[in-house]
């Protein structure tokens, strides 16, 4: 098998399991949802991680607007880069 074969082949194997995670992510959902509607005090959160990943960003940005007003120009520089590099990296 060459190279570019098993390439195609793992790329084939991650889509099925991709899609397969999907149908069991859905179907967990559904569940919850009937859960929760049944049981008006149920309270779920869903933590997709991006939530985390914001808080950090609000973090660096109360950081960088200290950095500022304390003129710590070479510390905001690097918050700055920090959130950027962040925003990026998740597309928010």
């Amino acid at each position: 098998m060459t190279e570019h074969e098993i390439n195609k082949l793992a790329e084939a194997i991650v889509t099925k399991m991709m899609a397969k995670q999907k149908e069991y992510d859905d179907l967990f959902l559904e569940d919850i949802k009937i859960m929760v509607d049944k049981d008006p005090n149920v309270d779920i959160v869903i933590d997709d991680g991006e939530s985390r990943v914001k808080d950090k960003i609000k973090h660096l940005e109360e950081n960088l607007a200290r950095a500022i007003a304390d003129q710590r120009f070479l510390d905001a520089s690097s918050y700055q880069q920090q959130i950027k590099n962040l925003i990026d990296k998740y597309n928010l």
